[in-house]
């Protein structure tokens, strides 16, 4: 019984269960794979003959993105029998092309062959992420799914990447990719059991799929996400550039690679945590701030250590900006084309992180500049992702004649509802008080109002749970067949 009960706490009850265990084991021939790259890349070159490798190497993740992006999502969709064969056939493709590479890390085919086991990877990646809200059906308890793959992939990252090192010094890069092929084969292997509920359905239109990319939630959350991964990517090869140039011993690499991993390690408990309390769009944005105040006070005086409790915090902020998004993106993208919907947004992410990273790769910056850059992005991004928000919010409000503008909030209001995001269900169906013009002797509507209005206050000062919003969205709903308020010159709210 014990067993059991630590199995469903690391592993996740149902269906997902078997995901989680597929979701280590490639994760752990992840972190072998990267070892692989890093040796081949980076620690074997001077930091001048490095930066044209990892130049290279940065311009070759992005490829596959900008030119297969549009074929991988819907490919993925596309699939029989849907996103669990895709989670199957990319980890066979990678343990396969991992064999060949392990005979090809001084030729010149390296490079196209660690850029398709990429490729793969994110097939893989995209494939999970679709799959996770059909596996997990209570949209109140996707981050936390999410929170434990997360988990389950910085444990077994960890693992691979202390197996790789070590395998690597006593044997070369080739051993270290041929074990890394051979997880990706274990994986491949374990996940012919995973099956998804019910059937696949069909496409969506392109006018629905329009609408739920642009989508307010998603569109701002989308922005703060790309600025955090450009910071990620600026802050991770800023410092090994910096411990490359100071003669630093290669255990310091992996001491601060450590240090990111236990962040991003720390934010899958942090997150769901928070999530009790907070909705994904308050999560996402402190997870901007934090690091973002933090490397602003380090760059007053760079220490080693608090360098170090940057990588840290900015790690964290990372892990939970990311389960943040990756809910919101669940609860809002099409369910039948949420592959599609998934690669889109990574190729974005993927791009910002390269544009992050290649900075620091090609120009040389002094500590505290790098750090000021980082706190800057992260700032820039938290008020870029609001503004983005708020802006959409009103101008889709603005384009909306009244009936569909009611009928639109309503909607909203009871889809967050589901979502478990019970403050932003409550402030939405509140814009239904702001619509509507009842008559003085409608009591029903006015005490509709009065309810909204309530709920709407309680909202903002102090947490309202599934009740309120059940009630606010009732309300709503008493208020969307009385008459609109005449128009004005902006938008209501």
């Amino acid at each position: 019984m014990g067993r059991l009960h630590l199995g469903r706490l690391l592993l996740g009850p149902g269906p997902i269960r078997r995901l989680g265990v597929v979701h280590i084991v490639q994760a752990f021939g992840d972190g072998l794979f990267v070892v692989s790259l890093a040796g081949s890349l980076f620690f074997n070159a001077s930091t001048d003959a490095a930066r044209p490798n990892i130049l290279l190497y940065l311009l070759l993740t992005v490829a596959p993105f900008a030119v297969f992006a549009p074929l991988v999502g819907p490919f993925i969709d596309r699939v029989a029998q849907g996103y669990p064969r895709v989670v199957t056939l990319a980890n066979a493709v990678r343990a396969g092309l991992c064999l060949l590479l392990a005979f090809h890390l001084r030729t010149v085919l390296f490079f196209p062959e660690a850029l398709a086991v990429l490729v793969a990877g994110k097939t893989y990646s995209v494939a999970k992420a679709a799959l996770v809200p059909r596996l997990e059906p209570q949209r109140r308890d996707l981050l936390a799914a999410n929170a434990r793959l997360a988990r389950l992939s910085a444990v077994g990252g960890t693992l691979g990447g202390a197996v790789g090192v070590g395998l690597s010094q006593l044997t070369g890069s080739a051993a270290t990719v041929v074990l890394a092929g051979g997880a990706f084969a274990a994986a491949a292997w374990l996940s012919i059991g995973l099956q998804q509920p019910g059937t696949v359905p069909t496409f969506a239109t392109p006018g629905e799929e329009l609408e739920e990319l642009l989508d307010p939630d998603v569109v701002g959350s989308a922005t703060g996400i790309a600025v955090l991964r450009a910071a990620s990517g600026f802050l991770s090869f800023f410092v090994a550039f910096e411990l490359k140039r100071s003669g630093a011993a290669p255990w310091m690499f992996g001491l601060v690679a450590a240090t990111a991993t236990a962040g991003a390690l720390l934010g899958t408990f942090v997150g769901p945590a928070l999530r009790r309390r907070y909705d994904e769009a308050t999560l996402l944005r402190a997870g901007l701030v934090v690091p973002a105040v933090c490397c602003l006070l380090a760059s007053v005086r760079v220490l080693p250590a608090v360098v170090a409790g940057c990588v840290l915090v900015v790690g964290m902020g990372s892990s939970i900006g990311r389960l943040a998004f990756d809910s919101i993106l669940q609860s809002h993208a099409p369910d039948i084309d949420r592959a599609r919907t998934f690669a889109r947004f990574e190729t974005r992410f993927q791009l910002a992180w390269v544009a992050g990273a290649v900075v620091p790769v090609g120009i040389r910056l002094p500590a505290w500049l790098g750090l000021l850059v980082v706190s800057s992005l992260l700032a820039g991004g938290a008020v870029a992702g609001n503004v983005e928000r708020n802006v959409l919010r009103s101008r889709r409000l603005a384009m909306l004649p009244p009936v569909d503008l009611r009928r639109s909030v309503l909607e909203q209001a009871r889809r967050l509802q589901i979502a478990g995001h019970h403050a932003h269900a409550v402030v939405e169906a509140a814009l239904l008080a702001e619509l509507v013009e009842p008559d003085g002797q409608d009591d029903v509507a006015i005490a509709a109002i009065r309810t909204l209005r309530e709920l709407q206050q309680q909202a903002i000062e102090r947490e309202v749970d599934e009740g309120d919003a059940g009630q606010a969205v009732r309300a709503a709903a008493t208020l969307s067949e009385r008459p609109a308020r005449r128009p004005t010159s902006r938008p209501p709210g």
